[in-house]
């Protein structure tokens, strides 16, 4: 009797698993879709933002390891379970919301597995052991959370590092505190800076002196630095790109706008956190806010990205020569809209170029220079989906991603060329 409940219990575990790996990215969207809804969802910051979806596949991955295990579960947690908790409790998330996250996960799983009954050979079997899965191994997964949570936060309270880091923060979220033992001027101008990599805290150590500011740094983790540099005035950016682009240069530098006193610190911090997920996924040397607002205003946002995908790239995709269409639009926006450029760069005649440009208009409705910038971003909005699609299936890309991408990011991702 137990040997054939077995035998049952193994069949529905690999017909679980298999369903899994056949659906593993729609399930992972739902998994993200259903956190952004959630009042889980409604305050992260751009940081924060920008690797939910490499998250919500990592839990995928682990479902189907944990299935293969058998019906109890190992307490010890994956590298790709842990890394997320440690970040939230290095956050200051409350352990409540980090438990609200496994449950909205596994509650999640549930409804994927309703929702595809159909393709179960035993499917009211599979509903009574996802039912009994989560009786045996609900409070063991929520026991391994609770104690990777605060093993983290017990390693930052014996970090030295952590009181200047809660200082700042304090400041940051609008406290008042002195600061004079920083050595650090609030009242001049400021230029807030996030350094990724290995050598962030020399990176920044080398622009302050090369611009001849003062500087501010507090590390962070996984190779991030935050940064200030400090100047009675405005900064000047040209030096910035003339770092960047040498070979001593950082590998990621991405820069706030130059901003005054004590809220224009702040202002600029905030600036450059929400650059940093695209200079992480597009793999640019320094990335400086104002290149990229929309884009990363997009990119946090479902409503915006979708719209502009949608509206100014979707049409296009459509068409038989879709990709041949977009590679010739992105040439023409590149080189600042000019036709003779774009026919030389991509060795056609300038008549082919036009004639590709009023197939686009009349694909999407309206003209390349009346939308130039939508158009733009719709483009640039793409690849670095892609990036991130290609990176959350454990792909390589192009270049090096300096960051661990840690929770959260919109997920806009293009379908397949049709036709």
């Amino acid at each position: 009797m137990e040997a054939r409940e077995n035998e049952s219990s193994a069949a529905i575990r690999a017909e679980l698993i298999g369903l899994i790996k056949a659906h593993s990215d729609e399930l992972a969207d739902m998994l993200v879709a259903r956190y952004l809804r959630s009042e889980l969802g409604t305050d992260l910051d751009p940081e924060s933002a920008a690797g939910l979806r490499l998250a919500a596949s990592e839990v995928v991955k682990v479902l189907q390891l944990r299935l293969g295990e058998g019906d109890v579960w190992s307490s010890d947690l994956p590298p790709g379970i842990a890394v997320p908790i440690q970040y939230m409790a290095r956050e200051g998330w409350p352990l409540d919301r980090v438990l609200r996250s496994l449950t909205m996960s596994t509650t999640t799983v549930g409804e994927f597995v309703v929702e595809r009954l159909g393709e179960l050979n035993q499917p009211e079997a599979a509903i009574r052991y996802i039912a009994n899965l989560r009786g045996l191994n609900d409070d063991r997964m929520m026991a391994a959370f609770t104690a990777e949570y605060e093993r983290e936060l017990e390693r930052l309270r014996e970090d030295p590092s952590r009181r200047l880091s809660e200082r700042i923060e304090g400041l940051l979220d609008g406290g008042l505190g002195d600061f004079a033992d920083l050595g650090y001027r609030l009242e001049d101008w400021h230029v807030g800076l996030i350094v990724m990599g290995p050598r962030g805290e020399l990176d920044c150590r080398r622009l302050a002196e090369l611009l001849g500011c003062q500087l501010l740094i507090l590390p962070r983790p996984d190779e991030i630095v935050w940064a200030w540099l400090g100047s009675p005035r405005p900064v000047s950016f040209a030096k910035f790109e003339e770092y960047a682009s040498g070979d001593e240069g950082p590998l990621a530098v991405v820069a706030g706008e130059s901003r005054l006193g004590l809220e224009g610190w702040r202002t600029t911090h905030r600036e450059a956190r929400a650059a940093a997920t695209v200079a992480a996924l597009a793999g640019t040397r320094l990335t400086r806010y104002s290149d990229v607002a929309l884009l990363s205003s997009c990119l946090t946002n479902e409503v915006a990205a979708r719209s502009l995908l949608d509206r100014f790239l979707t049409p296009v995709r459509q068409r038989r020569d879709g990709a041949v269409l977009r590679g010739t639009l992105r040439t023409y926006l590149d080189l600042g809209c000019n036709a003779a450029s774009t026919a030389a760069a991509l060795g056609v005649d300038r008549h082919t170029v036009q004639r590709r440009l009023q197939r686009i208009e009349d694909s999407v409705g309206v003209t390349v220079s009346s939308q130039r910038s939508e158009f733009d971003v719709a483009l640039r909005l793409e690849d670095l989906t892609t990036t991130l699609s290609r990176l959350a299936a454990g792909e390589e890309v192009d270049h090096i991603v300096p960051i661990k991408i840690p929770a959260r990011t919109v997920l806009a991702h293009p379908g397949p060329d049709e036709g």
